[in-house]
């Protein structure tokens, strides 16, 4: 019966450290293949893929995910999503909009001004010295449906439809590189598992013999 558990958890071993080896590597292949932002259209972002530049235009936010702890009983905020017009469409009649998510504290404040700064330019005519701009190192992941229906619900409001949305956001900041530390501990896992998975079979072949 021990042996028997011994290699289940071997094989969980295996399948768990191959998943992260597979995972970490797949990150990392996207990471040195990255694009700069400014230059991608509706079609260049896939989930999975890291992006870099920089942020040079941002419009309202437009939702907002909550976590709670259930041993404290709070709540807090964690992402902000915000309105993102690409760059290469700005002189186009329909420019098309991707999610920015933001965490950091100086991120969200960074977003919030440069939101402003646009509400100001566009509702105003008003143009402040130096636009504020923020870098645009993260991870694009595919929205879910309620981050989606929240997206065109926003674009709707600003005279936008659903051709207007990229199904994407990219998250700032927290997972704007890839994770050694998760390939290393896949590796290991693996290595482990399948160690003593052959110590087994060959124990158990001695003993038949």
């Amino acid at each position: 019966m021990k042996l028997i558990r011994g290699i289940i958890v071997m094989v969980v071993f295996v399948i768990a450290g191959g998943f992260l080896t597979v995972v970490s590597i797949r990150d990392k292949v996207e990471f040195a293949n990255r694009k700069d932002i400014s230059a991608m259209g509706a079609k260049d972002f896939h989930a999975g893929q890291f992006v870099t530049g920089e942020i040079v235009e941002l419009w309202d936010q437009f939702a907002y995910t909550r976590e709670t702890n259930t041993d404290t009983n709070t709540t807090k905020t964690t992402d902000r999503y915000f309105a993102m017009p690409l760059e290469s469409t700005f002189n186009d009649d329909e420019p098309m909009f991707i999610a920015i998510a933001v965490k950091n504290s100086s991120d969200v404040a960074t977003a919030r001004k440069m939101a402003e700064e646009t509400n100001d330019w566009y509702l105003n005519d008003i143009e402040p010295d130096v636009w504020t701009t923020m870098k645009a190192d993260g991870k694009v992941t595919k929205m879910d449906s309620e981050e989606y229906d929240a997206f065109l619900d926003y674009l709707n409001g600003q005279g936008y439809s659903a051709k207007n949305a990229v199904k994407y956001v990219v998250h700032i900041g927290g997972n704007a590189d890839s994770s050694t530390a998760l390939l290393i501990i896949g590796i290991v896992l693996l290595v482990v598992g399948l160690l003593v998975l052959t110590i087994i079979v060959l124990s158990f072949l001695r003993h038949r013999m």
